[in-house]
């Protein structure tokens, strides 16, 4: 995994980090992984590897994330975020925002990553760093945190879309449905062109004032105007305007395992097809991507609790379900990332730090779920 790194020194410094991240107890900072290590290596060399070096990041998740795939070839690419809590303002990126998978706001970093996951796992092999838009203008924040000029703020859906764009590109990562959250997005619209403009198939969670675009074949189901109910015409609204004619749509009851608790989980599940609708200026139009909506109530409730829609038209009901299952099966791998191996523990407040950081976090993960019971014995 480590081939791209150019010197011996960095290397080493590489497996000792990893190392730590694997077999230290309690919070992984540089100083505990060094003091830790056979051989004395000292803790200031172990920055200097992780906060200043130059090495690329990108050789070694690509690696990363080759071997993942050959492994197990990927169900899903999971799209996500973690928020790494922060005191102060100097870190890279840092900043009193709104973090979606909380639903508050809190002062962050604020990193976005795609992971590779099957029913058994999912592991993180690329990441992105989002940089709010007061970083822009404070040279003297971007200097101390050796930001890159080039790294700027742009919409938050663009840092998904780049980090996908790894493993669609040329990284040779067999391709799989693209799975995002997007209950506390506005930019559904944009996420689902540019994943269909790449040939990408996915698979977006959006809240109830989506607007869609849904043909009725029960005339009365459609809409709320009567001149629509006697004619079947096609009928546009948001999905909660929508959601007493998609309650009335045969449903199905599946029932999976939770990845969290383990245990058994039933609910009901139904699909319809569907166009999503626009903002065209002052205007709306019909997209023409023709789009599937995938419906989830618990039982005996009559208000669907998730709302699901995708360019899968030709997958069939379970398949679908089990695709959107692999969310929570990425949850559970991020909180283990965190508790026990150090993800979040990053001190340093470089840029290209943190980058260091979180892939050495994935490799040091997607080496533990290889080798579950094999001791980790420390580089001389």
């Amino acid at each position: 995994m480590l081939r791209s790194l150019a010197r011996s020194d960095q290397r080493r410094a590489s497996e000792i980090y990893v190392s730590g991240l694997l077999r230290c107890s309690g919070k992984k900072s540089i100083r505990r992984i060094a003091s830790e290590s056979p051989g004395g290596y000292s803790d200031q060399s172990l920055q200097q590897f992780v906060n200043q070096s130059g090495w690329d990041p990108a050789p070694v998740r690509q690696r990363l994330a080759m071997a993942v795939a050959a492994r197990s070839a990927p169900t899903a690419w999971v799209v996500d975020e973690v928020a790494f809590r922060k005191h102060g303002r100097y870190s890279a990126g840092v900043e009193r925002q709104y973090v979606r998978s909380h639903g508050r706001l809190s002062n962050c970093q604020l990193g976005v990553f795609v992971a590779l996951a099957t029913e058994d796992a999912a592991v993180p092999v690329t990441w992105r760093l989002s940089i709010p838009r007061s970083w822009d203008a404070d040279d003297s924040r971007r200097r101390k945190a050796r930001i890159p000029n080039a790294e700027r703020h742009q919409p938050y859906w663009r840092y998904q879309i780049e980090a996908l764009d790894d493993l669609s590109g040329d990284w040779g990562v067999p391709l799989a449905p693209v799975v995002l959250d997007l209950r506390q997005s506005t930019s559904f619209a944009e996420l689902a062109h540019e994943l269909d403009d790449r040939g990408l198939e996915f698979l977006m969670q959006v809240n109830g004032t989506v607007p869609i675009r849904y043909h009725s074949a029960k005339p009365r189901l459609a809409t709320r105007s009567a001149d629509r109910r006697a004619s079947g015409f096609p009928v546009e609204g948001s999905l909660s305007d929508l959601s007493a004619a998609l309650s009335a749509l045969p449903r199905r009851t599946l029932s999976w395992q939770e990845p969290a608790t383990g245990l058994q989980v039933r609910a009901q599940f139904t699909c319809a097809p569907v166009h999503s609708v626009l903002p065209d200026g002052d205007a709306w139009r019909t997209s023409p991507m023709p789009q599937v909506l995938l419906l989830e109530w618990g039982l005996g409730k009559h208000k669907p609790r998730a709302f699901w829609l995708s360019n899968m038209i030709d997958r069939d009901l379970e398949e679908l379900v089990a695709v959107t299952r692999l969310r929570g099966r990425t949850d559970v791998d991020i909180g283990a990332m965190i508790d026990r191996f150090g993800l979040c523990d990053y001190e340093g407040r470089s840029f290209l730090g943190w980058h260091h950081h979180v892939t050495l976090v994935s490799l040091a993960y997607a080496f533990h779920l290889s080798n579950p019971a094999s001791p980790i014995r420390p580089p001389e």
